[in-house]
């Protein structure tokens, strides 16, 4: 046998470590290897999020937004013509890029075609986008629940899956077990907007109150569009003690 000497006080199970997490490494590169969240082309650089054809259509949003809910908007007023209109119940909110091509698209594929992969990648990218804009002080993350049917429908909350990559990046906690969908709604996108409002009239109850109690809470989903399911959220989170409200999607719609 070929023995090598060892460094004073290295043990065997140390001189293996770094070989050990190489093997990780090389099969978690190999099982879930690092595609565009664009166009799911293979990457080379495995630290990188789309590629450059990609990166040139996205259209991430920091200027000329809404100061309320971070809607993109043409007007030089502090708030988009939607929030002029409703009394929000949360504090504020921020979306990362605009609801369009790309971001639409892949959006599209985590709810409804199983990629679970983008979920954990927006994840990381809410991440970066909180500390880069400087976002709020907050002591919880709260995922937009499903209705039980419709989870088991999926399998899987997609809101979940990108706000428990959200608190590890940050280390904050991301609590799923505190809000909770008692309706079953009509998908939004269907609805006039008064009757998104009507349609979430106490959609959401709280469980675990103790939780929530005088807390600053980050509400995480993938879209928003107006307001309608974060601030019934909000509501269901404030009548029941908590401090303040705040909530960052991946994607947002267009203000006027």
């Amino acid at each position: 046998m070929n023995m090598k000497a060892h460094k004073s006080g290295q043990s065997d199970g140390e001189s293996l470590f770094p070989y050990i997490t190489g093997l990780f490494r090389i099969f978690g590169e190999w099982l879930y290897p690092n595609r565009c969240i664009g166009c799911y082309e293979l990457l080379e650089d495995l630290k990188a999020d789309c590629c450059q054809l990609c990166y040139n259509e996205l259209k991430m949003i920091t200027k000329d937004y809404c100061e309320k809910c971070g809607k993109v908007h043409e007007s030089k007023a502090p708030i988009c013509f939607d929030c002029s209109k409703v009394s929000h119940s949360f504090q504020m909110g921020r979306g990362v890029f605009v609801y369009e091509g790309i971001i639409k698209k892949s959006l599209f594929g985590l709810k409804f075609f199983k990629q679970t992969w983008l979920g954990e990648r927006f994840g990381r990218i809410l991440a970066d986008y909180y500390r880069h804009e400087g976002l709020w002080d907050v002591d919880l993350i709260i995922p937009v629940p499903l209705h039980l049917f419709r989870y088991l429908e999926r399998g899987y909350n997609q809101a979940e899956i990108i706000a428990r990559t959200l608190g590890l990046d940050l280390d904050l906690p991301c609590d799923s077990q505190v809000l909770y969908r008692k309706k079953m709604t009509k998908p939004q996108k269907n609805l006039k907007d008064d009757e998104r409002i009507h349609n979430l009239d106490s959609a959401f109850k709280v469980k675990k109150r103790d939780r929530i109690v005088g807390k600053k809470i980050l509400l995480i989903d993938d879209i928003y569009t107006t307001g309608a399911t974060i601030d019934s959220c909000a509501k269901a989170l404030l009548d029941e003690g908590a401090s303040e409200i705040y909530f960052l999607t991946l994607a947002i719609g267009r203000g006027y």
